[in-house]
């Protein structure tokens, strides 16, 4: 998208897109306890008897050490002092025992372990050639995913029970309670969950109940996902991942689907524009470059003596010349779309982003 004075931006998002600030969950704390094997109440008994002992031991040398002599002195011998220095080491040590016995200072380890989350960020696998990329972001299917039907497909009670484990294994979290991709660690996940009701991306020809069974099945640690999505397989059964995919099928919005909107957006996924322009009334994309809504209404006035088709057109396979007033400060458009783009699919998106609805 382009403006009065230059050029557009749209930013290759296998590069230059800025991140949205992660929000980072709370720390996870944990404490480990350790406790001895045996009952420390014998040390605490024969700590207590000792300090009763070495007590009555103080007193004891205490007062020979003080007894007159006969030629008026005290009585002070080396026996008495060794037992009154013995008492006393007694008295302090069988104190100290006692004390760590009752508080459990010395009876009971408490380890605390703090772990903070932290956000991943993947960059997005997008390749140069156009076909390579569309076959890419379909991603065939492995053979052992390709002919597989869903046993549950139009079952309500395979809806409930999809639901309930779309809520219980925290789908929710990042794919939203409606599975609009607006969940709460969404805005730290690189690339962001799709709105999964959309019937625009919901009924394009690949996007099959197999194709989803697969996606749920292996997660996103392959090209060219690289999404944060866990492999599913190894915590829910064949039928439990069948009821999540009947789930996600009942909750497309039932809505008319225009083939020429369908195949622009489909376009639009692929290159990755939508990191950065905004359709508003889709309620998809980002806000780093111009939005797209007002184009119909100011793509024949931004650029005098140039007409909105051209402009539209020029946007795309030459985005430098044109630059939206206010974005020039945004990372530029990649000038690689007139290569990685066929004619006819430049033609859809002009079409398509010309005939924008109003709202």
């Amino acid at each position: 998208e382009s403006g009065d004075d230059g050029a557009v931006e749209v930013v290759d998002t296998s590069t230059a897109v800025t991140p949205i600030e992660p929000q980072i969950p709370d720390p996870t704390i944990t404490e480990t306890v350790a406790q001895p094997e045996l009952s420390p109440m014998f040390v605490g008994l024969f700590s207590g008897m000792t300090l009763i002992f070495g007590v009555g031991m103080l007193f004891v040398f205490g007062n020979q050490m003080r007894q007159p002599t006969a030629v008026g002195g005290q009585k002070v011998s080396g026996t008495n002092v060794f037992g009154f220095i013995f008492a006393l080491v007694a008295v302090v040590a069988s104190g100290l025992a006692l004390h760590a016995v009752i508080t459990d200072t010395f009876t009971q380890t408490i380890t605390i372990h703090e772990e903070v989350p932290y956000a991943v960020e993947v960059p997005m696998d997008v390749p140069a050639n156009s076909e390579v990329r569309v076959e890419e972001w379909q991603a065939r299917i492995p053979e052992a995913y390709a002919n597989l039907t869903n046993p549950f497909a139009n079952d309500a009670t395979a809806v409930a029970a999809g639901g309930a484990l779309f809520h219980a294994t925290d789908c929710y979290e990042c794919h939203g309670e409606q599975l609009m991709g607006d969940g709460k660690f969404s805005a730290g996940l690189n690339p962001k969950p799709v709105n999964l009701t959309d019937p625009l991306l919901m009924d394009l020809p690949f996007m099959t109940d197999a194709y989803m069974f697969w996606r749920i099945s292996e997660g996103g640690s392959q090209s060219p996902f690289f999404s944060a999505m866990p492999a599913w397989k190894q915590q829910l059964s064949e039928n439990e991942r069948w009821q999540i995919v009947t789930y996600i099928r009942s909750q497309t919005a039932e809505t008319p689907v225009d083939e020429g909107e369908q195949a622009a957006i489909a376009i639009i996924e692929q290159s990755g524009c939508f990191a950065c322009h905004r359709l508003e009334h889709l309620g998809r994309g980002g806000k780093i470059g111009p939005s797209w809504s007002e184009l119909p209404e100011v793509a024949a006035t931004r650029i005098e003596g140039v007409s909105a088709e051209e402009y539209v057109r020029q946007s795309i396979i030459e985005p430098n010349r044109f630059i939206v007033e206010g974005f020039e400060e945004a990372s530029e458009m990649p000038s690689t779309f007139s290569e990685t783009l066929t004619a006819d699919e430049i033609d859809l998106l002009v079409d398509y982003l010309l005939g924008l609805p109003d709202d």
